[in-house]
């Protein structure tokens, strides 16, 4: 048992060093570990692509340290103060159990919230790195050239809330159904924790797919899948008479009305989801305020690969190369070149659609 452990472990750094030192390159495998490193490392990859251009890491370095230093300088004044008397509360026994559960979190949020609003006010600056890392890469990039400015755009902030929005009420929607495990007896308890735990990883996933505008290549498109859950729960009403009464379908059809409007990204999760596992396994720990400044550049242009790969390499086929060339070219070229499909329709109304 322990020779089998170590040959698994080593197997694994092998594998770790592959992908690290290119997780750019489709690698030739389906296996789920080498698909979850891949995702996990492709900002980190995408990082250093851009740290080989001289003048080009410096541009990177420069914009991402002048938001830490701005985001620093206004949170810190701001969330110290407020943290400290909360200690001092707790200390003199005027804290309650919600208190000791909470503080010192209050830094966190004002830099959380100090940070979304210097992202907000420059993230043209963030725009054009992704574009200098999706051109270095070979991923076509999705925004213009042209010089980023400073701006308050009111319009973006509105949607942004708009479709924070509309995700939460999304994630919201499959609570009851989740709750129904935790009436099982003897397990429900643990069963409804790892399956709401597993509910808010997979909305996550999804809005690391949604950061780029190729995920929403399906939007409108005729006869395209529902997601898992909906097709679950689709069958489990066909088939078990329990569910066809007149509740459980008033709730299927109030399921489907607040996520229909982001099945698109979902799509891309279900088709290479072990890959958006891992970036938002690294969106997750490197999400943190201030360090996020530095990664958020290339999580919409990891996105964008790994969706556009999925185009080129279906799940199931990896990286092979006896791939049909003219329908791979087709699908790619319909998405990206021509403005007149429906894909390319689908990217342009969200051209900034880029999640924070």
């Amino acid at each position: 048992m322990r020779r089998a452990a170590g040959r698994h472990v080593r197997a694994g750094r092998r594998l770790a060093a592959a992908v690290w030192r290119d997780p750019l390159r489709a690698l030739p495998s389906d296996r789920p570990a080498v698909r979850f490193l891949r995702g996990l490392l492709l900002p980190l990859g995408l990082a250093r692509v851009i740290w080989r251009e001289k003048a080009e890491r410096a541009r990177w370095l420069r914009v991402s340290i002048t938001q830490a230093l701005v985001v620093l300088a206004v949170a810190l004044p701001i969330g110290i103060p407020a943290t400290q008397q909360e200690l001092r509360q707790w200390h003199l026994g005027e804290g309650s159990k919600l208190t000791l559960d909470l503080r010192g979190l209050t830094l966190f949020v004002v830099l959380a919230y100090v940070e979304w609003v210097v992202i907000a006010l420059s993230r043209q600056y963030h725009d054009q790195i992704g574009r200098m890392a999706s051109v270095r890469a070979g991923i076509p990039p999705e925004d213009p050239d042209r010089p980023p400015r400073v701006a308050v755009d009111l319009r973006w902030v509105w949607m942004k809330i708009k479709r924070r929005g509309r995700a939460f009420k999304a994630w919201v929607a499959g609570l009851p159904a989740i709750a129904l495990f935790g009436l099982i007896p003897g397990i429900g308890g643990a069963l409804f924790q790892i399956l709401l735990l597993s509910w808010t990883f997979f909305w996550f996933a999804c809005g690391a797919a949604g950061k780029t505008a190729y995920a929403w290549r399906t939007e409108g498109k005729e006869g395209a899948a529902d997601p898992f859950f909906l097709r679950a729960t689709t069958t489990m009403q066909t088939a078990n008479p329990l569910f066809r009464w007149w509740l459980p379908r008033l709730y299927l059809r109030l399921w489907r009305r607040l996520t229909v409007g982001l099945f698109p990204p979902l799509r891309e999760v279900e088709a290479r989801g072990w890959e958006f596992v891992g970036l938002t396994t690294t969106r997750i720990v490197l999400g943190l305020p201030v360090i996020y400044l530095f990664v958020r550049p290339f999580l919409p242009v990891a996105a964008a690969d790994l969706v556009l790969r999925e185009l080129a390499a279906p799940r199931g086929r990896g990286a092979r190369k006896d791939l049909e060339l003219l329908p791979v070219l087709d699908r790619v070229d319909r998405l990206v070149v021509s403005p007149a499909s429906p894909e390319a329709a689908a990217r342009a109304r969200h051209a900034e659609d880029k999640e924070d």
